[in-house]
């Protein structure tokens, strides 16, 4: 670590604070900020709801992020739970299939498609995608800020730790956890 320099911070007092706020509201940057927060609620949160296949009594969050949603179905009596992140590919082989009765933790990632990397002579950014379906199977429960990498498959009845980074298949009524995942138990 850099040598740290002692530093004496006043707080400004409430009238600087609601002048700042006011000059901010009344700013071009603000109005900017607004319009691209409705546009990316329109297309994150609106949109991917819309075409995606969701079975009855299943429930999503609003905070919920389905993105490129006609590739999605969730099945029957579900919970999303609060800011997940469910990206399907670019095409039908990176599709998301959801079974009934699963339900996840908070900020859940599931991908299902990773950035190209098959050469070295044209950056990643702007390579090819590699879409790979994710199939999750029904009565599967997926912890708190678990990733689900494309081409997995998690077997019916699995749970998924908190925190696990799943890149591979998930036998059924397994319990995984861990970066990678590995099974570190069963269901009994």
């Amino acid at each position: 670590m850099k040598e740290a320099t002692r530093t004496h911070y006043v707080k400004p007092g409430k009238g600087k604070r609601v002048l700042e706020v006011l000059g901010t509201v009344f700013s071009f940057t603000y109005l900017k900020w607004i319009v691209k927060r409705f546009a990316y609620n329109v297309i994150n949160n609106v949109r991917g709801l819309r075409l995606a296949k969701i079975g009855n009594g299943t429930n999503i969050h609003p905070t919920t992020i389905i993105r490129e949603g006609q590739y999605v179905t969730i099945g029957e009596h579900c919970l999303i739970n609060h800011n997940n992140l469910i990206q399907a590919g670019k095409s039908t082989a990176g599709s998301i299939t959801i079974g009934n009765y699963v339900h996840t933790g908070t900020n859940v990632v599931m991908l299902g498609f990773n950035h190209g990397f098959y050469t070295k002579e044209i950056p990643t950014k702007e390579q090819d995608y590699m879409d790979a379906p994710i199939v999750v199977g029904d009565d599967v429960w997926i912890g708190t800020g678990a990733i689900i990498l494309a081409g997995v498959t998690i077997g019916k009845g699995a749970i998924v730790a908190a925190g696990a980074v799943v890149n591979r298949d998930v036998p059924e009524y397994a319990i995984v956890g861990g970066v990678p995942a590995k099974v570190l138990k069963y269901r009994e």
